[in-house]
């Protein structure tokens, strides 16, 4: 049986994908739409809390997406289904992972020509990318329905507080924290860089985790 050219394949999953979620990215988008057009037109009276509201709108839409192209697909048993096509198991994952990055650029950039500035626009386009990455991960590589909240528990119990954390184990980070977080590109171009891996990662231990089968 000749396989699905690796093309094709990523253009069927995310018409499915594109077609399942529509409500989804139509109600994202118009939120984003939000902080876009409170950091256009009203930059000096409200920069904090339109970051705040992208920072968060952005975590929700990798965490949805995450949601509706993979986790959704193990539990309504479709998954079995896709893998049963003549397609390899990574390749799948793979078009599942162009799938959701596809969702999340349309989802990001379309609010983004209201904001004319390119720092912004990188800088809400990695953060997005990376986070995708992230929840898709976690859900890629465990079967468990609550794997994709995995990334939100860490970041709640260790990211967060961290600043305490430091301030009574070990203050000399302090500094370096602090030119960390003054560095924002910097930092989401790091996550940026560490998605690669995440991808080969979580591609290696699914495809493992297929071949026992």
């Amino acid at each position: 049986m000749r396989l699905v050219g690796f093309p094709q394949l990523a253009l069927h999953i995310a018409r499915k994908d594109w077609a399942e979620s529509r409500w989804f990215m139509i109600m994202l988008t118009l939120g984003l739409m939000v902080p876009a057009i409170l950091v256009r037109f009203y930059p000096d009276r409200s920069v904090d809390f339109a970051k705040g509201l992208l920072a968060g709108m952005l975590a929700g839409a990798g965490f949805g997406y995450a949601q509706f192209c993979f986790l959704n697909e193990r539990q309504r048993g479709t998954l079995e289904l896709l893998l049963s096509l003549p397609v390899e198991p990574g390749r799948l994952v793979l078009a599942k992972y162009c799938s959701v990055y596809s969702m999340v650029l349309a989802t990001v950039n379309l609010p983004a020509l209201l904001v004319a500035d390119l720092r912004i626009i990188f800088f809400a386009n990695a953060v997005a990318l990376s986070l995708a990455t992230l929840f898709t991960a976690t859900t890629v590589m465990s079967d468990k329905p609550w794997a994709a909240q995995v990334p939100i528990y860490f970041m709640l119990v260790f990211v967060l507080p961290f600043e305490r954390i430091l301030t009574r184990f070990y203050p000399e980070g302090l500094q370096t924290l602090g030119y960390l977080m003054s560095q924002p590109i910097l930092l989401t171009s790091l996550a940026l860089l560490a998605s690669p891996i995440l991808v080969a990662t979580s591609v290696f231990f699914f495809t493992a985790r297929a071949q026992k089968r």
